[in-house]
Parts: structure tokens; C-alpha cells; sequence
């Protein structure tokens, strides 16, 4: 058995790490030896294996040896705090709580504790008697810069930025060497979205600590809510030279690059985010979004197969790289996609009329007529997509199905050009040329400016033109 009188009473053992690892190596033993002679031990030492204990975060050894210290003592309050301070390591809250009760009830103007209470409710949300303990410290100890500041902080959890402020405001007054307020203030007017006054506190905070890249990155995101992109830019660049990876300095570069149109530029920061954030499926819709913009469908797809991989319950993700392969001309793999992907959402008219629009350019006119009835069940009132269920009969030369629907639509909705014209189209084809001149008649009735735009002449050559074609 270790000679624990001797490490106990050494002089150095309050400072050196080795014995309170020895104690640690060998703590049931300990713990035995210290019940059985705990009145004749340095007491000095057991606070400091306290303390080390809950510094380590080796709680409930640290529970263990206050547990004695409570038994020897039950009417000391720093027993009672130290369980507290354990036991809410643990996250055991509600009987941390308790402890620092039993502290308080020994000493009720012990601030440290009143302190760490109210922080404690705080972290659990419950703001109101958090502040109502920070209330009751700031009675016993009105000149305290810690109670205002923590105060400050428990404002902040519940949202109210302006009372936060008023109190960061106090600490100041007491203690104006207590830097890291000028943070904290820039935090909660930028949330007040006072960007201005946000963008002079985070300065002011960072004229003294300049490698605080979070609050580089918050003063770039107080430009960009003014749509100050370069300025932004600038901020989120130092950010990055301090920490190289940093999602959210990554991100915002890009947002700025694409907002002044600059998409390679846009482009490049968003592959650096996604080496650093490969599993966040967003990132990778953005950067699709930017190839597709400037053209590079395939390059768009490649993110959203990786999209695919990640989330492959993920409708938006094959509807989008369909409409990728639909702009390259590959219409089978885009009809692959959009029927994967009302598969997962059935209830989307888009979707519907997308894979629609591709059965109609592969000659699939049944599915087409299928997929349009799908969309039709959705939005039954939508005329357009009645339309296109006419221009798909047309399409496969049912024309008397067409004309009959037609008759119903111009019943219903007279007002309507198009449904003229595409009445008109029928009849063309049907040989009845008179009948569809009328209608095209009717429709300049509707909208006279179509008339305007119609040069007769080569209009109906046009039109005798499909008709001979057809």
C-alpha cells in the first residue's frame, strides 16, 4: 500500500502532478485509507485532489472524497458547492442544482455560488430565475464585473440583445480593461441588426485581439448584411489566413464572389468548403448551382451524385441533376432521374411536368398523357398544364380527344387565347382551314395585341408550311 500519510504531507504535493496521479492510479485503496484516518490527514490535500479531480474531469472520483468531506462536516457550504460543481459536470442539473441550495443555505451571500447557480439555470433555460439570481448577487456585490457580465450572457441565451447590452454596458464602467466586451457588444447589435455599430465594436475588439477569427468572420457577415461584398471579402480572408479551414469564412467568400458575379471565383471557395465539409449536403447544392449557372452541367452533376450518395432519399437532388442531363440533350438519363425522383415526392406538380416534358420529347406520349393526369390531380385548375395535355393529344395525332377537351376548356375559360390557337392548330390538321382561321379570329378577340404580332402573310405560310409537314 502506498505510504499516503507521507504523500499527503509532503510539501510539494499540492503542486506536483505525479502524487494526485498516484492517488488517482490507486483510488479505491485511497479512499479506504481515507475514511479510516481522514481526521489525521492534511485537509489542504484532500481539497487540492478535489479540485484536480474536477479540473480532470474525473467526477465522480471528485464526488467520492467530497461525499467524506460532507460526512466529516455536514454544516460547511463548500462541500455542498463542490458536489454541485460535479454533479453538473455530469449533467446531472437538477441535483446540482440542490447542492448549490444546501450551499446557499449555509451561506446565502456567497456570490461565487450564487454565480454559478444562475449560470447553471441559465444552460438548463431557465433565464427568468437565472436573472432573478444574478439579481440577488448584484445586491451583495453591486461593483462585481463578473455578475453583470455573466448576467449579459444569460440575456443574450434569451434572445434580449438590448438588455444585454445595457449590462456589458456595466461591466465596462467597473472593469474597462475586460476586452472581450467589446465582442460581446458587437454580437448582440449585430443580432439587433445595427450592423454599423456591430462593425465598430468588432474593430474596436479587434484592434486588441487580432487572431480572433470567429469575430473576423461575424465582421465580414456585418458588411455583407449591408451588401458591402469587398469589404466582406477582405474580413473573411484575414479569418481564413487564421484558420484556413473554417467552414463558415469559407462559405460567406463564396456567397460574396457569387453575389458580385464572379462564379469561377465563387466556385473556387466552395470546393475548398466542400474538402472541409464533405458530408454537408447544402454545400453541395450550392456548388452545383454555380456550375450550372455558368454551363457545366457535367461538372453539376458530379455534385449531385454526391448529393445522391449522402442522401439518396433526396428527391430535389435527382430532379435537379435530370434537369442537367435534360440541358445536355441526355433526355433517357433525365427521364431516369425525374422518375426517381416523384417516386419520393409524388405531390410535386414540377416534377410532374418535367418528367412529362421529356416523355413528350422522346415520343412517349401515353406516359406523357399518364404523367400530365398526375399533375392534372394535383392542380386541377391549372389551364397551362390542361394545355399541355391537349398539345400531347395532338402530338399523338388524337385529335378528336383534343378538339372535344378544347370545346370543354373554351366553355369554361372563354377568356383564353391560347386555347384558341391551339384549337386552331387542331383544325388545321384536321384539313378544316376556315374553321381554324376563326379561331385564330377569336383569339386576337381575346388579346387583341396577338394580332399586332402576327404577320399574316408569312404567318399562314408558316402555318400551310406544318400543315404539309405534318
Amino acid at each position: 500500500m502506498e505510504d499516503y500519510f507521507n504523500l499527503l504531507s509532503s510539501e510539494d504535493f499540492l503542486e506536483s502532478e505525479e502524487g494526485k496521479r498516484k492517488v488517482a492510479s490507486n483510488f479505491d485503496e485511497f479512499v479506504a485509507f481515507l475514511k479510516n484516518n481522514f481526521t489525521s490527514v492534511n485537509q489542504g490535500a484532500i481539497e487540492g485532489l478535489i479540485d484536480f479531480f474536477l479540473d480532470e474531469e474525473q467526477y465522480e472520483k471528485a464526488i467520492k472524497l467530497i461525499d467524506i468531506l460532507i460526512e466529516s462536516n455536514p454544516f460547511s457550504p463548500e462541500p455542498y458547492y463542490l458536489k454541485g460543481i460535479a454533479l453538473e459536470g455530469l449533467s446531472k442539473n437538477e441535483e446540482a442544482i440542490q447542492y448549490y441550495d444546501k450551499a446557499l443555505s449555509f451561506n446565502p451571500g456567497d456570490v461565487e455560488i450564487l454565480i454559478d447557480k444562475a449560470i447553471l439555470l441559465d444552460k438548463i433555460g431557465d433565464y427568468e430565475n437565472a436573472v432573478n439570481i444574478f439579481q440577488q448577487a448584484i445586491e451583495i456585490e453591486p461593483d462585481n464585473p463578473e455578475i453583470y457580465y455573466n448576467l449579459g450572457l444569460c440575456y443574450v441565451d434569451s434572445g434580449e440583445y438590448e438588455k444585454a447590452i445595457e449590462t456589458y454596458k456595466v461591466v465596462l464602467e467597473l472593469d474597462s480593461e475586460r476586452t472581450e466586451v467589446y465582442n460581446d457588444l458587437a454580437y448582440c447589435y449585430f443580432n439587433i441588426e445595427e450592423y454599423e455599430t456591430s462593425e465598430y465594436y468588432y474593430k474596436k475588439y479587434l484592434d486588441i485581439n487580432p487572431y480572433n477569427y470567429h469575430s473576423w468572420c461575424y465582421l465580414g457577415n456585418s458588411y455583407l448584411e449591408r451588401s458591402k461584398f469587398l469589404k466582406a471579402i477582405d474580413a473573411f480572408e484575414i479569418c481564413l489566413s487564421i484558420k484556413e479551414d473554417f467552414s463558415h469564412a469559407l462559405y460567406f467568400c463564396g456567397y460574396c464572389y457569387f453575389n458580385l458575379g464572379r462564379y469561377y471565383k465563387a466556385i473556387e471557395y466552395f470546393e475548398k468548403l466542400i474538402k472541409v465539409e464533405n458530408k454537408e449536403v447544402y454545400y453541395y447544392y450550392e456548388l452545383a448551382e454555380l456550375y450550372t449557372l455558368i454551363g457545366q452541367y457535367h461538372k453539376a452533376i458530379v455534385n449531385y451524385d454526391s448529393i445522391i450518395r449522402i442522401s439518396p432519399e433526396s428527391w430535389r437532388s435527382f430532379y435537379l441533376r435530370g434537369n442537367c442531363y435534360y440541358n445536355l440533350g441526355l433526355f433517357n438519363k433525365a427521364l431516369n432521374d425525374y422518375k426517381s425522383a416523384v417516386v419520393l415526392k409524388k405531390d410535386s406538380v414540377d416534377l410532374w411536368l418535367s418528367k412529362a416534358d421529356t416523355e413528350r420529347i422522346l415520343k412517349k406520349y401515353v406516359e406523357a398523357l399518364d404523367s400530365l393526369r398526375k399533375a392534372l390531380s394535383i392542380d386541377p385548375d391549372n389551364f397551362s398544364i390542361w394545355l399541355d395535355y391537349v398539345d400531347t393529344l395532338i402530338e399523338n395525332k388524337e385529335l378528336k380527344k383534343a378538339l372535344v377537351l378544347l370545346d370543354s376548356m373554351q366553355f369554361v375559360k372563354p377568356d383564353m387565347a391560347r386555347i384558341y390557337y391551339t384549337k386552331a392548330k387542331v383544325y388545321f390538321l384536321l384539313k378544316e382551314i376556315e374553321k381554324g382561321i376563326e379561331m385564330v379570329y377569336k383569339g386576337f378577340e381575346v388579346n387583341p395585341e396577338d394580332s399586332f404580332e402576327f404577320d399574316f402573310n408569312k404567318d399562314w405560310q408558316k402555318v400551310i408550311d406544318f400543315l404539309i409537314n405534318y
